[in-house]
């Protein structure tokens, strides 16, 4: 096989399986879900390393890692940058409905969750 054979290969290969890996996500909303359940007005350190974890990970979508750091960032509620974020990770159809559904409840948390949204958390912790 020719050099220029091998290099559209390669980028036939990279452009059909990196989109599979930024959509797939997912994996990280149980891990974060917990720490929402249990949030007390901001994460306390043990949650705040856990979340960095994942936003320092590449194994996770930039979607989950974005998700992480907000709530990494929470002061009472998360920033209005962090809220925009979410909203646009909340709206994106192409990723997974767990972390659709997480980046919802994280947008609406005004120091802790509510008893729906611990609800939604423990189905969300659990799942996966």
């Amino acid at each position: 096989m020719s050099t220029q054979s091998s290099l559209v290969v390669l980028v036939l290969v990279v452009f059909i399986t990196f989109p599979l890996l930024s959509v797939a996500g997912g994996h990280g909303v149980p891990a974060m879900a917990d720490v929402v359940m249990k949030l007390q007005h901001f994460p306390n350190d043990d949650q705040k390393a856990a979340l960095a974890k994942i936003a320092d990970d590449s194994s996770y979508s930039v979607a989950e890692q974005q998700v992480a750091t907000a709530i990494a960032n929470m002061q009472h509620k998360v920033s209005a940058e962090d809220s925009e974020r979410l909203a646009a990770i909340a709206a994106n159809e192409s990723l997974h409905k767990s972390l659709r559904a997480l980046a919802k409840v994280v947008i609406g948390i005004n120091h802790m969750p509510s008893a729906e949204d611990k609800e939604t958390l423990a189905k969300l912790s659990a799942a996966h």
